[in-house]
């Protein structure tokens, strides 16, 4: 009797361990999806008045120009996404993700010919007395290993992972702003050349 149900306690082991495995598969499996969901969920959507998201577009270019308009290049193209931003009595500081590229033909077609983005960036806008917008700073991450640690600085931590990971929407819609500036520099020369997509191959 006493072997017999020494035999019985030990065939009961295996599956009391299978069940805890299971269990455990489980609870990872699931943290794995919650966190993966989480990344790349986009925040409610930021209330931004209409003369804020201009004087950000103004800043992206101006800020921009220099480094990637040159000779070939026939116009400008900027797109972002306003993540959040922080007014005060002087100063508004706006953490947003963007692109900015320059277009310029060949070939017949209409391609990006320099740029960069979409990146993350901060901006602090000086406010006026009658409530106008300057640039006072604008801001990106260091390149390479700092990346990370230097956006974790620069953003609020609710922001660094959104800003980082860009969800797909953020992404679409940022290409959308682009091309919408090379279809209006089209449409004032009167061509129809193709235009190459910000994410996609090139042509």
């Amino acid at each position: 009797m006493i072997i017999e149900n020494k035999k019985t306690a030990i065939s009961k082991k295996p599956a009391f361990w299978i069940v805890i495995i299971a269990l455990v598969t489980i609870l990872i499996t699931s943290a794995i999806i919650i966190t993966n969901s989480l990344t790349s969920m986009n925040l409610p959507k930021v209330k931004v008045s209409a003369e804020l998201d201009k004087s950000v577009s103004k800043a992206i270019m101006s800020y921009n120009k220099p480094g990637i308009y040159f000779k070939g290049i026939k116009t400008l193209a900027e797109g972002h996404i306003i993540l959040g931003h922080i007014r005060s009595s002087e100063n508004e500081i706006v953490y947003a993700v963007a692109a900015c590229v320059g277009y310029g033909f060949k070939k017949g077609n209409f391609i990006v010919k320099s740029g960069s983005g979409p990146m993350p960036i901060k901006i602090t806008l000086k406010i006026s007395k009658n409530n106008k917008y300057s640039l006072k700073e604008y801001q990106e991450p260091l390149d390479g290993s700092e990346n990370y640690e230097s956006l974790k600085k620069m953003f609020p931590q609710n922001l660094v992972d959104i800003a980082n990971q860009p969800s797909q929407s953020y992404l679409d819609s940022i290409e959308e702003q682009v091309t919408s500036y090379a279809t209006a520099y089209l449409k004032s020369v009167g061509s129809n050349s193709k235009i190459e997509e910000l994410f996609g191959e090139r042509i």
